[in-house]
């Protein structure tokens, strides 16, 4: 029961991560209002809890419930899903301080 609920919650974690990827990218623009700016840091402040979220979510299915850490840690795509992950946060911290 409590790996189909993480697991559950992880999923819809990257929903909500994916979502507000593609909200930043549509409102952006080289000039915004006020109002466009405070919503734009309500997207953004969503996007960051919910990749903690993700994060969270992710260590506990590879360290706590489901299958062992032994079947994820020597799999390379698990590797590269975490390096683009870590990536797109390092990427999205130059948007935070606009």
């Amino acid at each position: 029961m409590a790996y189909e609920l993480i697991r559950l919650v992880h999923f819809a974690a990257l929903f909500v991560v994916s979502a507000t990827v593609l909200i930043h990218y549509i409102a952006f623009a080289p000039e915004i209002t006020r109002e466009d700016a405070r919503n734009l840091y309500r997207v953004d402040m969503a996007f960051w809890a919910a990749s903690a979220v993700v994060l969270i979510a992710g260590l506990v299915l590879w360290l706590g419930v489901g299958k062992p850490a032994s079947f994820y840690s020597p799999n390379s795509l698990f590797h590269t899903k975490l390096g683009l992950f870590f990536g797109m946060l390092l990427c999205s911290i130059p948007a935070t301080k606009f």
